[in-house]
């Protein structure tokens, strides 16, 4: 049995945290880090550090509070004790750090961090087990409060930890000067709604194709609106999202499929429909299907931890999770991501399918153990990508529609370099096998390069450990609607049963919004 550092007396030990508790915290902006992160110097860096080093204490002290006000069979939990212990010590060592003057002192304190992501990848799946485990001694309310401050602050201390090793990763290296790849610390300056959908929905077909044993193809992917927008974002955060929205969708379309041929039917897919619309301030992403709707009796407790806790049950199989959806590309033999998650799983949809198996091989590439996820590399040159030609059907199944309208040139003529602004595109998961091999959307070099300063090597997750990836865990769209309301968004979804569903994903356009997350 592995040692327990919990004890009664540090667990209301108050004298050391007060101090802590009583700091608001300093909350940050997307534009704030964008804007910060460009042009890095030396003194900007340290500047960084310390803002970090003084940051995550007071945040976490905030959420061992928490810990201490809940009641005390449930602090008493084998499971909720853990993440205590790992917070407490998170909160000892970061709290007792000395002002980093120094890139030396910075590059230890990066060390330092690193190891405390990757120890704290088990926070999900023991907050997980320990509400399962208490659902009978605390109020569904409460429980949900409660789990949505613990995820909300997790976002928190991760993005600022996250950024900070980034930036210290490019900052050391030779070409940080004069590399410039649309990426400042893990914000993606030039993300674009047509490179998301298509990234999240090859990889949901895959895991659907992968559910039934490939005897039956997912549906088909219509995208229409503003898909060449552009917006600064964390990727990881918006294709966590979006992943989750078109997987379910996709799993529910092709149940009904299914059940429709066994009764004589056609067994035809209707395709599930993205829209993308800019709005002044915002984007926002409608994802609607015909796949029969939300069963009545599941609709109310879509958002909540605790009205159906035992659907956490399958937490007990597995042993960390980033919510990351770079989880779902992992197997024995590649990673897509160079960094990927031990035991690691993107948490199934809340429609109550239980039938998910682990993903296949999307692309073959070396594994090098549990790390700290980075965000994928950004795609290829956002200006190749509207001045080339139509896709090549080879490398992507992102096929623009032939009736799809011509863009205008500046001078009024009609040119068909790119789709207008409300182009249509189809994303057939039957011709896209082998997804996510276009340059640029995996660039393995720059991968190796920054994982390579951002986690540190552990052992190699087992093949049955992999397996696990694709079970059913009941968390997939709570944890979506935190990550869509971290950064000012929201997450809202419409069912009428017996037909579909619509789920519209409202993300801030500009980064000018603070984080939200209850102090």
């Amino acid at each position: 049995m592995s040692k327990r550092f919990y004890s009664p007396q540090h667990f209301y030990q108050n004298r050391v945290l007060d101090p802590y508790v009583q700091q608001a915290v300093s909350p940050i902006t997307l534009r704030q880090l964008v804007f910060f992160g460009r042009n890095m110097q030396e003194d900007k860096l340290l500047k960084s550090a310390n803002y970090v080093r003084q940051e995550l204490p007071v945040r976490l002290a905030h959420r061992i509070r928490d810990f201490q006000n809940l009641p005390f069979i449930v602090g008493t939990n084998p499971h909720i004790e853990l993440v205590y212990d790992l917070y407490w010590q998170a909160f000892e060592k970061l709290s007792k750090i000395p002002d980093i003057k120094t890139l030396e002192e910075n590059d230890r304190f990066c060390e330092l961090v690193k190891g405390l992501l990757n120890d704290h990848l088990v926070v999900i799946p023991q907050l997980a087990l320990g509400i399962m485990e208490c659902s009978k001694h605390i109020p569904p309310e409460q429980v949900d409060k409660f789990m949505n401050k613990m995820l909300r602050s997790r976002i928190s201390r991760r993005v600022l930890a996250e950024q900070h090793i980034s930036l210290t990763s490019n900052f050391n290296s030779p070409n940080h000067m004069v590399s410039d790849r649309g990426y400042i610390g893990i914000i993606y300056t030039h993300c674009n709604p047509r490179d998301i959908v298509e990234r999240t929905a090859i990889l949901a077909a895959e895991t659907c194709r992968q559910s039934t044993g490939g005897k039956m193809e997912p549906p088909k992917v219509i995208m229409d609106g503003n898909i060449d927008a552009e917006f600064s974002y964390i990727p990881d955060h918006i294709e966590y999202i979006l992943y989750e929205l078109l997987k379910n969708s996709m799993r529910f379309v092709m149940r009904r499929g299914a059940r429709s041929k066994a009764e004589g039917g056609t067994g035809e897919l209707p395709p599930i429909q993205v829209t993308v619309c800019e709005g002044d301030n915002e984007i926002v992403f409608r994802v609607s299907d015909k796949g029969g709707g939300i069963d009545p009796e599941m609709e109310p407790h879509l958002w909540s931890y605790a009205q159906s806790p035992a659907r956490f049950a399958n937490f007990e199989k597995i042993s960390k999770m980033a919510a990351t959806i770079q989880e779902q590309m992992v197997s024995p033999s590649r990673s897509v991501n160079s960094a990927p998650m031990a035991s690691t799983t993107v948490s199934r949809e809340e429609r109550g399918d239980t039938t998910d198996h682990h993903a296949a091989d999307l692309e073959n590439m070396n594994s090098q153990g549990n790390k700290v996820e980075l965000p994928p590399p950004p795609p290829e040159s956002f200006k190749n990508r509207r001045q080339g030609s139509m896709f090549d059907a080879g490398e992507t199944t992102l096929l623009l529609d032939k009736h799809a309208p011509p863009r205008l040139s500046e001078s009024g003529s009609s040119t068909s370099t790119a789709p207008a602004p409300e182009a249509i595109a189809v994303i057939d998961p039957s011709q896209a096998k082998t997804p996510l091999k276009k340059k640029g959307h995996l660039d393995i070099e720059s991968r190796h390069r920054a994982a390579a300063e951002v986690a540190a090597a552990t052992p190699t997750s087992s093949s049955s450990e992999l397996e696990d990836q694709a079970m059913h865990l009941g968390i997939g769209l709570p944890m979506s609607r935190v990550y869509a309301e971290y950064w000012g968004g929201d997450l809202k979804v419409f069912t009428m049963h017996g037909y579909g569903t619509d789920a519209y994903a409202k993300i801030c356009k500009f980064g000018n919004i603070h984080e939200n997350f209850d102090v």
